[in-house]
């Protein structure tokens, strides 16, 4: 399992993620403060490298776990196929029970479910073509 794992193209993949989420949220910032509540000048109050930092091992673990999930599986199609499986059977559930949960606005958990929709594609193509 882990032996068949194309090293490059997940961190290939991992790279695309993160720089497709830097690109997203630049420019949907001001919706997703709008939808969290919060400011600019508020998230600069608590200005850390820590979440880019996460951000980016999230990246590579989600690019090892697709590529894993994947298998022997090749071709952008089937790759998508997946992307769009663990987009609406595993990330949007799960986050929007935890937002519902924690009084976000639907707002929110649309920008936030769009970026990962976004993330999966676009690291199950490289995935798939590297």
């Amino acid at each position: 399992m882990i032996g068949s794992i194309d090293w490059l193209g997940v961190l290939a993949a991992g790279i695309a993620g993160y720089i497709f989420g830097a690109i997203y949220y630049t420019v949907l910032g001001a919706q997703w403060m709008a939808a969290l509540g919060t400011t600019k000048e508020e998230l600069e109050k608590r200005k850390s490298p820590a979440p880019f930092v996460i951000a980016a091992i999230g990246q590579f673990v989600l690019a090892v776990t697709l590529s894993i999930l994947a298998g022997a599986e090749s071709g952008t199609a089937p790759m998508l196929a997946l992307a769009l499986l663990l987009w609406i059977g595993i990330v949007m559930t799960t986050m929007t029970i935890n937002h519902s949960f924690q009084g976000n606005k639907p707002a929110l958990t649309i920008i936030d479910g769009l970026h990962w929709l976004g993330v999966l594609m676009l690291q199950s193509v490289v995935l798939s073509l590297v």
